[in-house]
Protein backbone atom coordinates (compact mmCIF):
# COMPACT_ATOMS: atom_id res chain seq x y z
CA UNK A 1 0.00 0.00 0.00
CA UNK A 2 0.80 3.70 -0.35
CA UNK A 3 1.48 5.20 2.93
CA UNK A 4 1.99 9.14 3.33
CA UNK A 5 0.90 11.43 6.44
CA UNK A 6 -1.83 9.09 7.78
CA UNK A 7 -3.39 8.68 4.51
CA UNK A 8 -4.16 4.54 3.55
CA UNK A 9 -4.38 4.53 -0.38
CA UNK A 10 -6.20 1.90 -2.31
CA UNK A 11 -2.74 1.15 -4.48
CA UNK A 12 0.03 -1.09 -4.16
CA UNK A 13 2.78 -1.48 -1.37
CA UNK A 14 4.93 2.22 -1.77
CA UNK A 15 7.39 3.53 0.78
CA UNK A 16 7.55 7.15 1.13
CA UNK A 17 11.48 8.49 2.46
CA UNK A 18 12.32 11.23 4.52
CA UNK A 19 14.78 14.09 2.78
CA UNK A 20 17.19 16.32 3.86
CA UNK A 21 21.14 16.59 4.05
CA UNK A 22 22.69 13.86 4.38
CA UNK A 23 24.79 11.42 6.03
CA UNK A 24 27.58 9.36 4.99
CA UNK A 25 26.80 5.71 5.08
CA UNK A 26 29.95 3.73 3.28
CA UNK A 27 29.04 0.84 1.21
CA UNK A 28 32.43 -1.44 0.82
CA UNK A 29 33.24 -4.51 -1.52
CA UNK A 30 30.69 -7.43 -0.63
CA UNK A 31 28.51 -5.64 1.18
CA UNK A 32 25.46 -5.76 -1.29
CA UNK A 33 26.80 -3.52 -4.25
CA UNK A 34 28.52 -4.88 -7.39
CA UNK A 35 29.78 -3.17 -10.85
CA UNK A 36 29.84 -4.14 -14.24
CA UNK A 37 31.30 -2.89 -17.43
CA UNK A 38 28.30 -3.04 -20.67
CA UNK A 39 29.26 -5.30 -23.77
CA UNK A 40 26.81 -3.76 -25.92
CA UNK A 41 25.83 -6.92 -28.56
CA UNK A 42 23.43 -4.76 -30.79
CA UNK A 43 24.52 -6.57 -34.69
CA UNK A 44 25.36 -3.84 -36.06
CA UNK A 45 27.16 -1.75 -33.38
CA UNK A 46 28.78 -4.19 -31.06
CA UNK A 47 31.00 -2.14 -28.43
CA UNK A 48 33.20 -4.63 -26.50
CA UNK A 49 34.31 -3.17 -23.03
CA UNK A 50 32.48 0.40 -23.60
CA UNK A 51 32.69 3.83 -21.05
CA UNK A 52 29.16 2.31 -19.82
CA UNK A 53 29.36 0.60 -16.13
CA UNK A 54 26.44 -0.77 -14.44
CA UNK A 55 25.63 -0.75 -10.52
CA UNK A 56 23.80 -4.02 -9.19
CA UNK A 57 22.32 -3.98 -5.82
CA UNK A 58 21.96 -6.98 -3.91
CA UNK A 59 18.83 -4.91 -1.42
CA UNK A 60 18.21 -7.76 1.16
CA UNK A 61 22.36 -8.08 1.60
CA UNK A 62 22.65 -4.39 1.51
CA UNK A 63 19.94 -3.81 3.87
CA UNK A 64 21.21 -6.88 6.44
CA UNK A 65 24.69 -5.67 6.44
CA UNK A 66 23.93 -2.19 6.91
CA UNK A 67 20.98 -2.41 9.82
CA UNK A 68 19.30 0.24 7.17
CA UNK A 69 16.07 -1.06 5.81
CA UNK A 70 15.63 2.23 2.95
CA UNK A 71 17.32 5.20 2.30
CA UNK A 72 19.29 6.00 -0.92
CA UNK A 73 22.13 4.63 -3.19
CA UNK A 74 24.86 7.57 -4.16
CA UNK A 75 28.20 6.66 -6.27
CA UNK A 76 31.17 9.00 -6.70
CA UNK A 77 34.62 8.21 -8.51
CA UNK A 78 36.81 10.14 -10.80
CA UNK A 79 34.36 11.04 -13.61
CA UNK A 80 32.04 13.03 -10.79
CA UNK A 81 28.70 12.40 -9.07
CA UNK A 82 27.87 9.53 -11.41
CA UNK A 83 24.83 7.79 -9.60
CA UNK A 84 22.29 9.75 -7.78
CA UNK A 85 19.93 9.15 -5.04
CA UNK A 86 18.69 5.45 -6.52
CA UNK A 87 16.01 4.87 -3.48
CA UNK A 88 15.81 1.83 -1.29
CA UNK A 89 12.64 0.35 0.11
CA UNK A 90 12.11 -1.41 3.08
CA UNK A 91 10.02 -3.90 1.30
CA UNK A 92 11.34 -3.77 -2.05
CA UNK A 93 9.83 -6.37 -4.16
CA UNK A 94 12.92 -7.55 -6.75
CA UNK A 95 16.24 -9.46 -5.54
CA UNK A 96 18.24 -6.79 -7.23
CA UNK A 97 18.16 -3.08 -8.45
CA UNK A 98 20.53 -1.64 -10.95
CA UNK A 99 21.36 1.83 -12.57
CA UNK A 100 23.95 2.61 -15.40
CA UNK A 101 26.20 5.36 -15.27
CA UNK A 102 29.26 6.11 -17.29
CA UNK A 103 32.62 4.76 -16.16
CA UNK A 104 34.65 7.49 -17.45
CA UNK A 105 36.51 5.63 -20.28
CA UNK A 106 36.25 2.66 -22.44
CA UNK A 107 38.83 -0.08 -22.63
CA UNK A 108 39.28 -2.99 -20.31
CA UNK A 109 38.31 -2.20 -16.83
CA UNK A 110 38.77 -4.50 -14.04
CA UNK A 111 38.60 -2.28 -10.84
CA UNK A 112 36.51 0.62 -9.85
CA UNK A 113 37.99 2.78 -7.48
CA UNK A 114 34.42 4.69 -5.54
CA UNK A 115 32.63 6.30 -2.98
CA UNK A 116 29.58 4.57 -2.30
CA UNK A 117 27.38 5.74 0.21
CA UNK A 118 23.85 4.36 1.76
CA UNK A 119 22.66 7.33 3.54
CA UNK A 120 18.81 7.44 5.00
CA UNK A 121 18.42 10.64 3.29
CA UNK A 122 18.29 12.47 -0.14
CA UNK A 123 21.75 13.84 -1.30
CA UNK A 124 21.56 17.47 -2.81
CA UNK A 125 25.56 16.91 -3.16
CA UNK A 126 28.31 14.85 -3.17
CA UNK A 127 31.75 15.42 -3.41
CA UNK A 128 34.83 13.80 -2.00
CA UNK A 129 37.67 11.72 -2.99
CA UNK A 130 37.28 8.16 -4.10
CA UNK A 131 39.14 5.46 -2.03
CA UNK A 132 37.73 2.31 -2.05
CA UNK A 133 38.35 -0.26 -5.28
CA UNK A 134 35.31 -2.32 -6.46
CA UNK A 135 35.83 -5.46 -8.98
CA UNK A 136 34.06 -5.03 -11.90
CA UNK A 137 32.82 -7.63 -14.08
CA UNK A 138 31.21 -7.54 -17.67
CA UNK A 139 27.06 -7.45 -18.62
CA UNK A 140 25.91 -8.26 -22.22
CA UNK A 141 23.51 -5.43 -23.26
CA UNK A 142 21.46 -5.48 -26.19
CA UNK A 143 18.06 -3.78 -25.64
CA UNK A 144 16.33 -3.84 -29.27
CA UNK A 145 12.94 -5.40 -30.43
CA UNK A 146 11.34 -2.06 -30.88
CA UNK A 147 11.03 -0.80 -34.82
CA UNK A 148 12.11 0.47 -37.05
CA UNK A 149 14.94 -1.53 -36.75
CA UNK A 150 18.66 -2.47 -35.43
CA UNK A 151 20.77 0.35 -33.88
CA UNK A 152 24.13 1.39 -35.57
CA UNK A 153 26.93 3.53 -35.26
CA UNK A 154 28.83 4.04 -31.70
CA UNK A 155 26.36 3.13 -28.52
CA UNK A 156 26.02 6.96 -26.73
CA UNK A 157 27.62 6.94 -23.15
CA UNK A 158 25.62 7.32 -20.06
CA UNK A 159 26.04 11.45 -19.13
CA UNK A 160 26.35 12.37 -15.85
CA UNK A 161 23.78 15.25 -15.06
CA UNK A 162 23.64 16.07 -11.57
CA UNK A 163 19.74 17.49 -10.94
CA UNK A 164 18.60 20.17 -8.55
CA UNK A 165 17.39 17.52 -6.32
CA UNK A 166 14.77 19.67 -3.62
CA UNK A 167 15.25 17.85 0.14
CA UNK A 168 11.64 20.01 1.24
CA UNK A 169 9.79 17.94 -1.69
CA UNK A 170 8.34 14.41 0.33
CA UNK A 171 9.25 11.33 -1.76
CA UNK A 172 6.96 8.94 -3.41
CA UNK A 173 6.55 5.90 -5.14
CA UNK A 174 4.27 3.29 -6.30
CA UNK A 175 5.51 -0.28 -7.12
CA UNK A 176 3.83 -3.31 -8.09
CA UNK A 177 5.41 -6.58 -6.88
CA UNK A 178 5.16 -10.40 -8.39
CA UNK A 179 6.04 -9.35 -11.90
CA UNK A 180 7.71 -11.79 -13.60
CA UNK A 181 10.37 -12.09 -16.61
CA UNK A 182 10.72 -14.81 -19.23
CA UNK A 183 14.53 -14.57 -21.29
CA UNK A 184 13.61 -13.52 -24.42
CA UNK A 185 14.67 -14.31 -27.36
CA UNK A 186 16.59 -11.80 -29.77
CA UNK A 187 14.64 -8.79 -30.17
CA UNK A 188 11.42 -10.42 -29.07
CA UNK A 189 11.06 -7.64 -26.03
CA UNK A 190 7.81 -6.67 -27.43
CA UNK A 191 6.29 -9.81 -27.35
CA UNK A 192 8.15 -10.53 -24.10
CA UNK A 193 6.65 -7.70 -22.16
CA UNK A 194 3.32 -8.18 -23.17
CA UNK A 195 3.53 -11.71 -22.15
CA UNK A 196 5.05 -10.70 -18.79
CA UNK A 197 1.78 -8.26 -18.27
CA UNK A 198 -0.45 -10.54 -18.72
CA UNK A 199 0.99 -13.51 -16.73
CA UNK A 200 0.99 -10.89 -14.12
CA UNK A 201 -2.65 -9.98 -14.29
CA UNK A 202 -3.83 -13.23 -13.89
CA UNK A 203 -1.76 -14.18 -11.04
CA UNK A 204 -2.72 -10.29 -9.49
CA UNK A 205 -6.93 -10.34 -10.58
CA UNK A 206 -6.99 -14.03 -11.21
CA UNK A 207 -8.20 -13.88 -14.62
CA UNK A 208 -7.80 -17.08 -17.15
CA UNK A 209 -4.47 -16.65 -19.20
CA UNK A 210 -4.54 -20.24 -21.23
CA UNK A 211 -1.12 -20.40 -21.78
CA UNK A 212 2.27 -21.37 -19.45
CA UNK A 213 4.35 -18.11 -19.07
CA UNK A 214 8.07 -19.55 -19.96
CA UNK A 215 10.62 -19.62 -22.54
CA UNK A 216 8.96 -19.61 -26.09
CA UNK A 217 8.77 -18.92 -30.06
CA UNK A 218 5.87 -18.13 -32.27
CA UNK A 219 7.44 -17.24 -35.77
CA UNK A 220 5.07 -16.13 -38.41
CA UNK A 221 5.31 -18.91 -40.74
CA UNK A 222 5.85 -21.95 -38.29
CA UNK A 223 3.41 -20.56 -35.90
CA UNK A 224 3.53 -20.56 -31.90
CA UNK A 225 4.41 -22.80 -29.49
CA UNK A 226 2.67 -23.45 -26.45
CA UNK A 227 4.15 -20.47 -24.18
CA UNK A 228 2.08 -17.30 -23.96
CA UNK A 229 5.35 -15.18 -24.91
CA UNK A 230 5.45 -17.90 -28.04
CA UNK A 231 1.66 -16.76 -29.06
CA UNK A 232 1.97 -13.06 -28.25
CA UNK A 233 4.83 -13.92 -31.05
CA UNK A 234 2.62 -15.11 -33.58
CA UNK A 235 -0.26 -12.34 -33.05
CA UNK A 236 2.35 -9.44 -33.53
CA UNK A 237 3.10 -11.02 -36.41
CA UNK A 238 6.77 -10.82 -35.39
CA UNK A 239 9.25 -12.50 -38.33
CA UNK A 240 11.90 -14.61 -37.26
CA UNK A 241 13.53 -17.82 -37.58
CA UNK A 242 15.04 -18.69 -34.40
CA UNK A 243 15.79 -17.79 -31.23
CA UNK A 244 18.96 -16.38 -32.29
CA UNK A 245 17.69 -14.47 -35.76
CA UNK A 246 14.55 -11.96 -36.08
CA UNK A 247 13.17 -8.59 -36.43
CA UNK A 248 11.05 -6.34 -33.46
CA UNK A 249 7.88 -5.38 -34.10
CA UNK A 250 6.55 -2.11 -34.16
CA UNK A 251 3.89 -0.28 -32.06
CA UNK A 252 0.99 -0.69 -33.95
CA UNK A 253 2.07 -4.45 -34.52
CA UNK A 254 2.43 -4.46 -30.65
CA UNK A 255 -0.52 -3.00 -29.57
CA UNK A 256 -2.57 -4.98 -32.56
CA UNK A 257 -1.04 -8.15 -31.56
CA UNK A 258 -2.04 -7.61 -27.93
CA UNK A 259 -5.97 -6.96 -28.73
CA UNK A 260 -5.41 -9.86 -31.29
CA UNK A 261 -4.61 -12.34 -27.89
CA UNK A 262 -6.87 -11.09 -26.00
CA UNK A 263 -10.21 -11.58 -28.40
CA UNK A 264 -8.64 -15.13 -29.43
CA UNK A 265 -8.48 -16.27 -25.78
CA UNK A 266 -11.67 -15.31 -24.41
CA UNK A 267 -10.04 -11.69 -22.74
CA UNK A 268 -12.30 -9.29 -24.79
CA UNK A 269 -13.01 -7.71 -21.25
CA UNK A 270 -10.00 -6.20 -20.58
CA UNK A 271 -9.51 -2.31 -21.16
CA UNK A 272 -6.18 -1.36 -23.07
CA UNK A 273 -5.55 2.18 -23.19
CA UNK A 274 -1.91 4.15 -24.76
CA UNK A 275 -0.08 7.37 -25.01
CA UNK A 276 2.14 7.78 -27.75
CA UNK A 277 4.08 10.19 -29.52
CA UNK A 278 2.33 11.72 -33.04
CA UNK A 279 5.16 10.15 -34.93
CA UNK A 280 2.62 8.04 -37.13
CA UNK A 281 3.40 4.71 -35.42
CA UNK A 282 0.97 3.57 -34.20
CA UNK A 283 -1.04 6.14 -36.59
CA UNK A 284 -3.14 9.35 -35.30
CA UNK A 285 -6.32 7.82 -33.06
CA UNK A 286 -6.95 4.66 -31.62
CA UNK A 287 -5.91 1.29 -32.90
CA UNK A 288 -8.16 -1.59 -33.25
CA UNK A 289 -7.71 -5.03 -34.14
CA UNK A 290 -10.62 -8.19 -34.10
CA UNK A 291 -13.25 -5.35 -32.85
CA UNK A 292 -11.92 -4.47 -30.07
CA UNK A 293 -10.18 -1.39 -29.34
CA UNK A 294 -6.95 0.32 -27.63
CA UNK A 295 -8.05 3.48 -26.83
CA UNK A 296 -5.38 6.51 -27.39
CA UNK A 297 -5.48 9.10 -24.20
CA UNK A 298 -3.97 12.41 -25.89
CA UNK A 299 -0.40 13.92 -25.74
CA UNK A 300 2.99 12.28 -25.68
CA UNK A 301 3.76 9.54 -23.51
CA UNK A 302 3.80 11.61 -19.61
CA UNK A 303 4.93 11.04 -16.29
CA UNK A 304 1.35 11.35 -14.77
CA UNK A 305 -0.04 8.77 -17.13
CA UNK A 306 2.57 6.12 -16.20
CA UNK A 307 2.46 6.57 -12.61
CA UNK A 308 -1.22 6.89 -12.60
CA UNK A 309 -1.40 3.49 -14.61
CA UNK A 310 1.32 1.91 -11.74
CA UNK A 311 -0.43 3.29 -8.86
CA UNK A 312 -3.71 2.00 -9.98
CA UNK A 313 -2.83 -0.95 -10.40
CA UNK A 314 -2.46 -1.68 -14.04
CA UNK A 315 0.05 -3.21 -16.45
CA UNK A 316 2.49 -0.23 -17.71
CA UNK A 317 4.44 -1.57 -20.99
CA UNK A 318 6.71 1.06 -22.58
CA UNK A 319 8.62 1.68 -25.50
CA UNK A 320 11.64 3.93 -25.57
CA UNK A 321 13.77 4.67 -28.54
CA UNK A 322 16.85 6.44 -29.91
CA UNK A 323 19.34 4.31 -29.57
CA UNK A 324 17.66 1.30 -31.18
CA UNK A 325 14.16 0.75 -29.50
CA UNK A 326 12.92 -0.97 -26.66
CA UNK A 327 9.53 -2.41 -24.99
CA UNK A 328 9.79 -2.81 -21.31
CA UNK A 329 7.61 -3.41 -17.89
CA UNK A 330 7.12 -0.56 -15.82
CA UNK A 331 7.15 -1.91 -12.44
CA UNK A 332 7.76 1.33 -10.07
CA UNK A 333 6.94 5.08 -10.00
CA UNK A 334 7.70 8.04 -8.14
CA UNK A 335 9.95 10.68 -7.34
CA UNK A 336 13.05 11.67 -5.64
CA UNK A 337 13.40 15.68 -4.06
CA UNK A 338 10.87 16.14 -7.02
CA UNK A 339 12.56 14.35 -10.04
CA UNK A 340 10.46 11.85 -11.19
CA UNK A 341 11.65 8.24 -11.85
CA UNK A 342 10.66 4.65 -13.27
CA UNK A 343 11.85 1.15 -12.39
CA UNK A 344 11.43 -1.42 -15.23
CA UNK A 345 12.21 -5.04 -16.19
CA UNK A 346 13.16 -6.58 -19.71
CA UNK A 347 15.95 -8.90 -20.47
CA UNK A 348 18.09 -6.93 -21.61
CA UNK A 349 20.53 -9.38 -23.11
CA UNK A 350 18.40 -10.91 -25.33
CA UNK A 351 20.71 -12.93 -27.19
CA UNK A 352 20.09 -16.61 -26.24
CA UNK A 353 23.84 -17.56 -27.16
CA UNK A 354 24.53 -17.85 -23.52
CA UNK A 355 22.71 -20.01 -20.91
CA UNK A 356 23.23 -17.11 -18.66
CA UNK A 357 22.29 -14.62 -20.23
CA UNK A 358 19.06 -14.01 -18.48
CA UNK A 359 21.48 -12.36 -15.76
CA UNK A 360 19.54 -9.54 -15.87
CA UNK A 361 15.73 -11.28 -15.38
CA UNK A 362 15.90 -10.67 -12.13
CA UNK A 363 16.54 -7.42 -11.87
CA UNK A 364 14.57 -4.03 -11.77
CA UNK A 365 16.53 -1.15 -13.50
CA UNK A 366 16.44 2.65 -12.01
CA UNK A 367 16.22 5.77 -14.60
CA UNK A 368 15.48 9.36 -13.80
CA UNK A 369 12.93 11.11 -16.34
CA UNK A 370 13.55 14.23 -18.21
CA UNK A 371 13.26 16.03 -20.96
CA UNK A 372 17.19 16.49 -21.27
CA UNK A 373 16.31 17.68 -24.71
CA UNK A 374 13.50 19.90 -24.70
CA UNK A 375 11.18 18.65 -27.26
CA UNK A 376 8.60 18.03 -24.71
CA UNK A 377 9.28 13.72 -24.83
CA UNK A 378 10.26 12.23 -21.47
CA UNK A 379 14.15 11.28 -21.21
CA UNK A 380 15.54 8.01 -19.36
CA UNK A 381 18.53 10.02 -18.71
CA UNK A 382 20.44 7.03 -16.71
CA UNK A 383 20.25 5.00 -19.80
CA UNK A 384 22.65 4.82 -23.17
CA UNK A 385 21.88 7.54 -25.38
CA UNK A 386 18.95 8.88 -23.12
CA UNK A 387 16.32 7.14 -25.19
CA UNK A 388 13.01 8.98 -25.61
CA UNK A 389 9.56 7.06 -23.93
CA UNK A 390 7.69 7.40 -27.03
CA UNK A 391 4.84 4.83 -26.31
CA UNK A 392 3.03 3.86 -22.86
CA UNK A 393 0.44 1.01 -23.18
CA UNK A 394 -1.78 0.12 -20.04
CA UNK A 395 -4.19 -3.29 -19.73
CA UNK A 396 -6.38 -3.94 -16.70
CA UNK A 397 -9.43 -6.00 -16.30
CA UNK A 398 -11.70 -3.33 -14.91
CA UNK A 399 -13.73 -0.36 -17.26
CA UNK A 400 -11.98 2.64 -19.00
CA UNK A 401 -10.35 5.76 -17.02
CA UNK A 402 -12.10 8.46 -15.40
CA UNK A 403 -10.70 11.72 -15.16
CA UNK A 404 -11.05 11.33 -11.02
CA UNK A 405 -9.89 7.98 -11.17
CA UNK A 406 -8.59 6.47 -7.30
CA UNK A 407 -6.75 8.45 -5.47
CA UNK A 408 -3.47 9.65 -8.10
CA UNK A 409 -5.32 12.96 -7.96
CA UNK A 410 -5.04 13.33 -4.24
CA UNK A 411 -1.29 11.85 -4.22
CA UNK A 412 0.07 14.16 -7.61
CA UNK A 413 -1.55 17.18 -5.54
CA UNK A 414 0.26 16.46 -2.12
CA UNK A 415 3.92 16.02 -3.51
CA UNK A 416 3.91 18.91 -6.76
Amino acid sequence: MLRATGLLMPVMAGVFFASGSASAGTVLPGQGVGFTQVDFLWPEATYLDSPTGCIHIDVSTLQAVTGQASGYINVLTEAGWVVQNVPIRDDFAYPRLSCMFDLGRAGDITELVAQVDYSPELRTSFSGTPSVTFAVGTRPYAPQGKAPGHFTGDPFRVPTIEIAYDHLREDWDCFQPDHSNVQAAFMQCGPASAANSLDWLAFWYGITVIHPHVLGLGCTDAGPDASLVGHMDYYMERVCTSRAVGDGVSDEEMIKGKLRYLYYTGLSALTVEFQAAADGDPPAGNVGAEGLVATRIAGDPTFDFIANAVCLDKDVELGYSQPGGHWVLVVTAGTVGGVPYIEHISDLAQSNEDPNDDQGCEESVFSRLQDTDGDGMLNLIDQPGQPEIDVVVTEWPFGPSRVDEGSWGTIKSMFR
